[in-house]
């Protein structure tokens, strides 16, 4: 009796073009792979040096077979060399399409256009056209922007490359989208410059020596642009610069910076500040008799701790009949700011406040937002208020609006609010009760009504006095944050519907501002289906009007579970955004046929719009714009609103990084919440910080599947939402960027010396419950099945079943699936024509075929005392039906790679035991058994020849054991020293 281990293949000094030709292969056979030099070396068996493997693959980028990537010093194939593969694999098997192929050789004739440009990393751009017809974006190379920058209008002619994809050329720029930018300034003997901070501005701007108000070379600077260049010349633009902030890398100028680049100017003009300071702090008693004086009235606001700027007050009456009078007092601004006015034209340009992390940003000077116009605790406010009866019910039986005059006889924090709703006693504490009895009604009644539950706490931060982050929270919505919003939404509802039902009794429409949103995109939420599935949750959804109660339920039912995060996220970005228009056509999200912007007018234009057009249609005057003339107004505004978010996220992400800065090679748990080409997403579980794993940083080599919901190795599968555990390997405050490096599980949980107590993190306060989150990623059973069916559903052997019209599908196992015991592996299901195999939904309730596998159990017996049918699960790698095994396709066994691995986590299996031949070659050619031996045992005049190895999962090293198909012409003494050998533990 021999030991034999399988031998390491002979290495050869292979010729220039054959090693370009091997090195190609391994490309092209997987087209996600990620190779660099000593990848190649470990993967073929050469013995060219590495300067030679080099150079092939310098000679192949220079052929247009492969790319390099970004980091890493590695390549990928390039998507249009594979493309172009498939095309000629499709003529080969005679496939028409010539015809096309050599239009798009000669490429399609040029065609006009216009759009915007939206610029990429590489200096190249996408120009997103106005033309509705042209339904992809058009790539646009850096040398044919002709200086265009990131949002401004261009008109370019395009046409179709010869890989049928637009391409173009930048003719002419119709309208820059900026004309101030942030940057560095450099001043030499010669001349001055800013180097901008933004990649996506590839050239310095020239400024006058005159205009530099005293800045120093390395000064963060503002410069404004007083010339472009021309086209087709080479030159820079031309600027003054405006402001001098400071020397780069402080808080202060790195908050000032990123208000700058969204385009909101930092101070207010003078002529605006004059305004503001001319205005008297005493209402005139004329102003007061106009109003409805409601100053008797118990009124109070509830707001963050830290505000300032008071938008709203809240009133509670009893009336006579038992009903209730609810008064909602918001800031009469525009008695304050004349349209036309200063003030007015300077809060029509900024149209909203900004709220950074440490600072506001206010739409209107301070002396309103935080004086006069506020409606501070013990003074007399001017209002607009909304008054509602509303009976036992929740119904609105009556309502008024109107100018109005209040008192706030209190200031409530949002935290004072929720104590005495918790049961304190407090001033006010009957008021807050029935406020609160209401919002739960009318928050029910928003629900049934189709309004969609996206809430999520957000995340703050604990500052030193230097502004430095020292702590992350998240600041959880409790009753009394939703009582406000509630209320609010009554208001901002009834008075769009106030204004829309005079057009809807037949009255002529008057011109208003809509706060709208439109329906879901039903390709998104479909996809976005599917993805939910692969967690769990089955979306029901045939039809729009089914998405929010689908999407609900869904998030219901996740609440409190890892999974939760992304699928909020994620079931956000299927919506479409909410934006301000003339044209009513509803609100999706809140379930509301009206719905209007009524109730922030300090830090709000659309509401002031509202106020004003309200105030006109109540006096019976002619109102105060036209329809087109808002309609344009709305169109800046909605585009403000994205500025003003796309600032606060990235005050957040700075913040962020900042934290981390100082926990450089800590090791976080956190799950996973976006996937890209080169990486993944990661937030921390306990500080919330975002950032990049990249592919070069994780401990495998890693691919995105086609799904991209998912990244896969030859041993491991991860999804979007699944735990993973990182070590914080760089920060880059500039760029707000943080980088991870990928730790197993295992190193991870031994550094950090977590116990099993450890591992079991608390619900949300205020729950009893624990969720035991486990360190190895195992998928539940009712998933797996869920998994199995989408699997099969997308498999090139459902096809074939479904063109042949029979019902031949799938079945996880045919035995009791018995956890932690020996996996019996065939390669799948064999099928006989006329049989139906219906496809299996849950776990079989029966023992294994003892006919089948009578053969192999006394050899079981005999190695493993009391060995019994009831610890083998009965299973198949690819567990879908077919006629013959060669009938499964490559694509179908890589599917059924990515099931497999969770399917055998789940099982937490000892050891697995397989009889195909065929399947031992396929797991060992693609690398998924490693430590690979082989046993020959002499039996007559036959050879037994068994292999063991293992498969490494994500929690342990999986033991496989390969024997010759079933046969009893084996001598029987031979057969068990091969058996025990196979089955021993190495």
């Amino acid at each position: 009796m021999a030991y034999k281990k399988n031998k390491p293949k002979q290495k050869k000094q292979l010729s220039s073009g054959e090693l370009k030709s091997q090195i190609a292969k391994l490309f092209i056979n997987d087209h996600k792979a990620r190779l660099g030099v000593k990848d190649i070396v470990r993967k073929l068996p050469i013995a060219n040096s590495s300067d030679a493997v080099q150079s092939a693959l310098d000679a192949l980028q220079e052929e247009g077979v492969i790319y390099p990537l970004a980091r890493g010093n590695r390549y990928r194939i390039d998507r249009f060399y594979q493309q172009r593969l498939v095309e000629n694999d499709r003529n080969d098997q005679g496939h028409s399409g010539r015809k096309e192929q050599d239009n798009r050789k000669k490429g399609s004739s040029w065609k006009m256009t216009t759009g915007t440009v939206d610029p990429t990393r590489s200096g190249a751009a996408y120009v997103v056209p106005d033309d509705e017809e042209l339904d992809r974006d058009v790539f646009v190379s850096q040398g044919a922007l002709e200086g265009a920058l990131k949002g401004d209008l261009v008109q370019l002619k395009w046409r179709l490359s010869r890989r049928g994809k637009p391409e173009g050329r930048v003719v002419k720029i119709l309208k820059r989208n900026r004309e101030t930018f942030i940057g560095t300034l450099v001043v030499s003997k010669r001349f001055c410059f800013v180097i901008p901070d933004e990649n996506t501005v590839p050239m310095d701007i020239i400024v006058d020596r005159n205009s530099l108000m005293e800045g120093q070379s390395d000064d963060k600077v503002v410069v404004h642009i007083t010339e472009w260049p021309k086209p087709n010349s080479n030159d820079n633009p031309k600027g003054v610069v405006t402001a001098v902030l400071g020397k780069a890398g402080g808080n202060d100028i790195e908050m000032k910076s990123i208000l700058i680049k969204q385009g909101f100017e930092l101070d207010f003009p003078e002529e605006v500040m004059a305004e503001s300071e001319a205005i008297p702090l005493e209402i005139p008693e004329a102003e007061i008799q106009k109003r409805l004086d409601l100053r008797q009235i118990p009124t109070f606001t509830i707001d963050p701790a830290t505000a300032k700027d008071f938008d709203d007050a809240l009133s509670v009456e009893m009336l006579d009949n038992g009903n209730y009078r609810i008064g909602i007092h918001i800031a009469d601004v525009t008695y304050y700011v004349a349209k036309g006015s200063p003030l007015d034209k300077e809060a029509a340009k900024r149209t909203t406040s900004v709220y950074l992390v440490d600072r506001v940003l206010p739409m209107l000077p301070e002396k309103l937002s935080n004086g006069v116009c506020s409606l501070r605790p013990h003074e007399d406010k001017l209002t607009f208020s909304a008054l509602f009866e509303l009976n036992a019910k929740g119904h609105v039986v009556e309502e008024w609006f109107g100018k109005t005059v209040i008192h706030s006889d209190q200031r409530f924090a949002y935290e004072e609010a929720q104590e005495i709703l918790d049961g304190a006693e407090g001033p006010y504490s009957q008021e807050l009760r029935i406020l609160n009895r209401y919002a739960h009604i009318l928050r029910k009644a928003r629900f049934k009504k189709g309004a969609i539950s996206f809430e999520s706490p957000e995340v703050r931060f604990k500052l030193d006095e230097d502004g430095k982050p020292v702590d992350v929270y998240l600041k959880h919505r409790k009753d009394a944050h939703m009582l406000v919003e509630d209320f609010m939404l009554l208001a901002n509802r009834r008075v769009g519907a106030k204004i829309m039902n005079i057009y809807r009794n037949g009255g002529k429409e008057v011109p208003f501002v809509y706060r709208i949103h439109d329906l879901p995109d039903m390709e998104k939420v479909n996809g976005f289906g599917k993805f939910a599935a692969q967690l769990g949750y089955r979306l029901k959804i045939q039809d729009v009007e089914e998405v929010a109660g689908a999407f609900n339920k869904m998030l219901k039912a996740a609440e409190g579970k890892p999974e939760h995060a992304v699928l909020h996220q994620l079931g956000i970005r299927t919506m479409s955004k909410a934006a301000y228009s003339t044209q009513n056509i509803g609100h999706y999200g809140l379930g509301f046929e009206d719905y209007s912007h009524f109730t922030s007018p300090i830090r709000r234009y659309a509401d002031v719009l509202v106020h004003r057009n309200l105030q006109h249609f109540l006096m019976h005057e002619k109102p105060p714009y036209t329809s087109e003339k808002l309609e344009e107004i709305c169109g800046h505004i909605s585009k403000k609103e994205r500025n003003a978010m796309d600032a606060e996220r990235e005050s957040i992400k700075y913040k962020q990084t900042e934290y981390l800065q100082g926990r450089l090679g800590q090791v976080f748990q956190g799950h996973i919440t976006g996937m890209t080409e080169y990486g993944i997403f990661v937030a921390l579980d306990e500080n919330f910080c975002e950032g990049m794993l990249r592919f070069e940083n994780m401990y495998d080599q890693f691919v995105l599947e086609e799904d991209r919901f998912h990244i896969r190795s030859s041993s491991e599968r991860f999804k979007m939402g699944d735990p993973i555990w990182v070590r914080v390997a760089s920060t880059n405050l500039e760029k707000r960027q943080v980088d991870f490096q990928m730790v197993p599980a295992e190193d991870a949980i031994a550094e950090l010396n977590l116990s099993e107590e450890d591992l079991r993190p608390k619900l949300e306060e205020g729950k009893n419950e624990v969720v035991e989150i486990e360190a190895v990623r195992r998928t539940d059973l009712d998933e797996l099945y869920i998994r199995l069916a989408e699997t099969f559903g997308s498999s090139d052997i459902c096809q074939e079943n479904a063109e042949a019209e029979r019902n031949w599908t799938y079945q996880l196992a045919s035995s009791t699936i018995h956890r932690k015991g020996t996996v019996l592996l065939q390669y799948a299901w064999l099928a006989e024509e006329g049989q139906e195999y219906p496809a299996q939904m849950t776990a079989p309730d029966g023992e294994i075929d003892k006919k089948k596998w009578a053969k192999i159990m006394p050899e079981l017996k005999a190695y493993i005392p009391n060995f019994s049918l009831d610890q083998l699960t009965d299973t198949a790698y690819c567990p879908f039906y077919t006629e013959k095994e060669s009938n499964i396709s490559s694509a179908d066994l890589m599917r059924c790679q990515a099931f497999f691995f969770d399917w055998m986590s789940y099982l937490q299996a000892e050891q697995v035991l397989c009889f195909s031949a065929r399947l031992k070659n396929y797991l060992v050619k693609n690398g998924l058994i490693r430590g690979l031996e082989e046993l020959t045992v002499n039996s007559g005049k036959r050879e037994i020849r068994v292999f063991r190895g293992y498969m490494p999962l994500a929690n342990k090293k999986l033991r496989f054991a390969f024997f010759p198909s079933l046969s009893t012409s084996y001598n029987k003494k031979a057969k068990k020293e091969a058996w025990n050998w196979a089955l021993e533990k190495p």
